[in-house]
């Protein structure tokens, strides 16, 4: 018998690496590191419905920290084709969110 595998959706709360402002709320859908966080995943931000209307990297801006203007994140295209933000190491922090 093999180990039974549990969802691995995880809800975290995205925050400003350098003054701790909560920025939005992403739904990770498996373990290991935040690389990237895709548009389609975010489920909280006050900029989410404008940033689902980019199409391209190209009107897509950075993610500055909204409180402090602390660059958190650049804009990617992923391999299959999803907009998503490249995490900038030291410029972000995750808070795992129960419920």
């Amino acid at each position: 018998m093999g180990k039974k595998k549990s969802s691995s959706a995880f809800t975290y709360d995205i925050y400003c690496g350098q003054c701790q402002t909560v920025r939005f709320r992403y739904a990770k859908g498996s373990s290991g590191g935040l690389l990237r966080c895709f548009i389609g995943n975010i489920t909280v931000a006050p900029d989410l419905e404008l940033w689902r209307t980019y199409k391209s990297k190209a009107d897509f801006p950075n993610l500055n920290c909204s409180k402090c203007g602390h660059l958190m994140a650049v804009p990617m295209v992923y391999k299959d084709g999803r907009l998503a933000f490249r995490m900038l190491n030291g410029g972000f922090g995750r808070k795992k969110v129960k419920g």
